[in-house]
């Protein structure tokens, strides 16, 4: 997908260079000069195109093109047999992955991010410059003629424009897509015109460039003399021995400390802040940032029963570990047909965290002063004197099935808790008590708050007056203790039922839960859980008529979505991210 919209990217070459272009004299022009090669790397795994890229690119992307690395992604969308098909929609009339490139392609293709020309660049490759940020392809090449072949091909139908630059030709054709409706869709949300794209390439002995501005691939030639290159940094080598490195369908890597030093102008401009000092103040920020961080590297791989992916940002200085949670309580206080659940740990320290961090982004002081603020007139309490002592422990947020309490008034069978684990129970019960005051006094008597029974456990109820005898209140809010140690916040006394004191089966016992999170680190901060399932079921029972409108295909891929779940975690050296997308084979 990346090296598609690569292949139809829109930055045009200035009239000034077109007018150094050389008409060819022949449809597939044969490159003769070879750009001296650096010695192959002895790291096993080194991907051909890494030993041609400088060592500080801003970021990389490596799309694995074997037809193994796919070959369980096709399992798990059979409707999709060429998980390259989507590609083709970008692609020039009459081109065929399958047939015209994959033949000669091979190893790993890297679509390299670069910064705008540096000063050190030749006026001969410079002409032509910009802040944008800078992209280009790099395609290892097994079979020369095989690529003649596609050049040939892709040229066939138009007088392509030449140039030569030391003694390499660079083609620019017009290549006209057809991309299907879906992708015409998501083209005009972004404001990306589909129609006419231009593409620059240059063949090497080894490689093909591929970019949307000759000026790029100029860069790129200029970059071979003298190259460092990204084969011998020993943290992209780092990357190159992650254990899921040769199953990735996906791997990236990028410099941190590049990145932010490149681009920091571009984010100050586009972060809306119009203050001289606090754009100083931001640009600041973003310096500090980048000594945290040394490099960043992204993994997505298959597995019989879903999708795996993984990020992990390598801290500059290895700092004391936090401890995380080891192995969670909350979990079991959940239900197992739950939609979504948030959990984590010790909203207080979090808090203070924020607060440090604030040191480090003081464009955040305004929003926790707003919080701050916000707090005693939304519930009658000091957040930091009332609410932070007792929130010490686990929490989990969720959205989970009941055809009771306050979003039966809208119709849906949908209920909101908020499960909270402390070691202070006389402060939580404290701040109850506040609530219930302040929340008699600002309703106006519309709201009764009184104590009801719910599976034997005393439970705080706010409801609603009935409407007449024979109607029974309505309970919008409820509250109560499942255990000493834990606290249940509701809409209502009816889907607290499911929850109070514990659930019929808890989400730990979930099959698509389980499945989701038994490969995933167990030492985290929490878990973010989407039920894929039971979201599209519940949006199918609320408009049946969408499954018959919907795509038979697009239903078939739907349906076969289980759940999926994110964690966070760290360790000494890294801050790393792991994910799960749960897929049924059909």
């Amino acid at each position: 997908m990346v090296l598609a919209s690569l292949l139809v990217s829109i930055n045009p070459v200035t009239s000034e260079s077109r007018s150094t272009l050389i008409k060819p004299t022949a449809p597939a022009p044969q490159i003769v000069q070879k750009i001296d090669r650096i010695p192959k790397a002895e790291l096993t795994g080194m991907p051909v195109a890494a030993k041609f890229l400088p060592d500080r690119v801003t970021g990389v992307i490596f799309l694995n093109t074997s037809s193994e690395a796919w070959s369980s992604l096709t399992q798990l969308f059979p409707a999709r047999q060429n998980p390259f098909s989507l590609l083709e929609e970008f692609l020039p009339k009459d081109i065929q992955f399958r047939t015209d490139i994959q033949p000669w392609l091979t190893d790993r293709v890297a679509i390299a991010v670069f910064a705008a020309p540096n000063q050190k660049a030749s006026k001969e490759s410079s002409k032509e410059t910009s802040k944008n940020p800078q992209v280009i392809a790099i395609l290892p090449v097994k079979d020369r003629v095989k690529l003649d072949r596609f050049l040939a091909k892709l040229v066939k139908s138009q007088t392509p424009v030449e140039q030569d630059y030391k003694g390499i030709k660079i083609l620019e054709v017009q290549a006209e897509v057809r991309p299907s409706g879906e992708i015409i869709k998501i083209a005009e949300m972004i404001d990306l015109d589909l129609k006419q794209r231009k593409i620059a390439i240059a063949a090497l002995p080894e490689y093909l460039l591929v970019s949307s501005n000759a000026e790029v691939i100029k860069q790129q030639i200029d970059a071979q003399t003298n190259l460092k290159p990204l084969s011998n940094r020993l943290e992209f080598q780092r990357t190159v021995k992650h254990p899921q490195w040769d199953r990735s369908i996906v791997a990236a890597y990028s410099d941190y400390k590049i990145l932010l030093e490149q681009f920091s102008e571009a984010l100050v401009d586009r972060s809306g802040i119009s203050s001289p000092s606090e754009r100083k103040i931001f640009a600041n920020s973003i310096d500090k940032e980048a000594k945290l961080y040394s490099t960043y590297e992204g993994f997505i791989w298959t597995q019989p029963d879903g999708i795996r992916s993984q990020s992990i940002a390598y801290l500059t200085t290895p700092s004391p570990i936090e401890p995380a949670i080891k192995s969670s309580q909350i979990l079991a206080q959940l239900p197992a047909d739950t939609y979504v659940s948030i959990s984590s740990r010790s909203f207080r320290e979090q808090w203070f965290y924020l607060l440090q961090t604030t040191k480090l982004y003081p464009t955040l002081k305004p929003i926790i002063d707003g919080v701050r603020e916000f707090t005693p007139q939304l519930v009658g309490m000091d957040l930091e004197r009332d609410i932070l002592p007792w929130l010490d422990g686990e929490y989990a947020v969720i959205l989970f099935p009941s055809n009771k309490g306050f979003f039966q008034s809208f119709d849906l069978n949908l209920s909101l808790a908020l499960v909270v684990q402390t070691t202070n129970q006389a402060a939580a019960n404290a701040a109850l008590a506040k609530l219930s005051k302040f929340a008699k006094s600002v309703t106006g008597g519309s709201f009764k708050v009184t104590q009801r029974l719910v599976n034997k456990r005393s439970v705080t109820s706010w409801e609603t007056p009935a409407p007449n005898k024979k109607t029974a209140p309505q309970s919008v809010f409820a509250y109560g203790w499942a255990n000493r140690n834990t606290l249940i916040f509701t809409t209502g006394t009816g889907p607290m039922a499911a929850l109070n004191p514990k659930p019929a089966l808890s989400l730990t016992q979930a099959p698509i839960f389980k499945t989701a999170i038994q490969d995933l680190p167990q030492s985290n901060y929490g878990y973010f859980f989407m039920s894929g399932k039971g979201l599209i079921q519940l949006v199918y029972d609320k408009n049946p008529d969408l499954t018959k409108i919907t795509p038979t295909n697009v239903r078939r891929m739907l349906n076969s979505i289980q759940g999926s779940v994110v964690v966070y975690s760290n360790t000494a050296d890294r801050f790393q991210s792991d994910s799960f997308l749960g897929i049924s084979r059909r």
